[in-house]
């Protein structure tokens, strides 16, 4: 056994640092080893923390917006347009303090890590057309993590809690369909909610660390792990789609023209 977590320790090394990487087998080699009891690997495996936490503090920590820990009940900031979940057990939780990026993760700092995406939009544009796998290991890259979709929701629903979520005001907040000629815009353009976090409704959809579950999500009839929670609408989507609460899942090999992510760092290992 010493011997395969040894190849695949090698392996992964080897992976992060090419041009071109291949995320999905990152991420299973990742997992492995992770949870390895390996002195050795564990050994390892904190050394490329360390390097990761080094990306952070030179491109990302100045970026980042402190969030306490706090109670959250999904029915006390309804809206508008809100969907509330019928699990009691997810509309009272408890979050812990954490940082979430100011924006979606851009083009420019994407292509650090993968230095073969490409696209025709601006280098301040939220990068796209990245799957979940892809999403995951950046963040790990980078020393952070994706959101827990109650982390998630918690800053886009309560960040806007003094704001009517009507047209006349989301045109301020969102690039949606009302606005945007389905065109992606570069982050950070419209007004940040009262945490100073930007398009957390339009945009571009941002995946969730967490899988969907039927039980929580009424709008989705098939219930499989591999399907990964996507928070926000996009710039394509109609005001209804934007409301903090509306729940979207898809697998975690997909990707699109309007789906990206950003990333939160926390104490708590996920």
């Amino acid at each position: 056994m010493k011997l395969q977590e040894d190849k695949i320790l090698e392996r992964f090394i080897d992976e992060l640092k090419k041009p071109v990487k291949n995320s999905y087998q990152l991420y299973n080699d990742f997992v492995l080893l992770y949870s390895s009891n390996n002195r050795e690997i564990r050994i390892k495996m904190k050394e490329l923390e360390i390097q990761n936490q080094n990306r952070f503090s030179k491109y990302l920590e100045s970026d980042m917006i402190s969030i306490e820990t706090c109670s959250y009940n999904q029915s006390d900031y309804a809206k508008p347009h809100s969907y509330i979940y019928d699990s009691e057990d997810y509309r009272n939780r408890e979050i812990y303090k954490f940082q979430m990026s100011k924006t979606c993760i851009t083009k420019e700092l994407y292509q650090l890590y993968d230095k073969s995406y490409q696209n025709d939009y601006p280098s301040d544009s939220p990068v796209v057309d990245v799957n979940w796998y892809e999403a995951m290991m950046f963040s790990y890259w980078i020393g952070c993590r994706l959101p827990l979709e109650i982390e998630w929701e918690y800053v886009a629903n309560v960040g806007l809690e003094d704001i009517s979520f009507e047209n006349d005001t989301m045109l301020d907040y969102a690039w949606y369909s009302m606005n945007s000629n389905y065109n992606i815009e570069s982050v950070g353009k419209k007004l940040p909610n009262k945490f100073g976090i930007h398009d957390m409704q339009g945009l571009v959809w941002e995946w969730c660390l967490d899988s969907i579950e039927l039980d929580k999500n009424p709008y989705l009839i098939q219930k499989y792990i591999s399907y990964r929670v996507c928070r926000g609408g996009s710039f394509y989507s109609f005001l209804e789609v934007l409301s903090p609460t509306y729940r979207y899942g898809e697998k975690e090999i997909y990707s699109a023209r309007d789906l990206g992510f950003r990333v939160v760092k926390s104490e708590v290992v996920i």
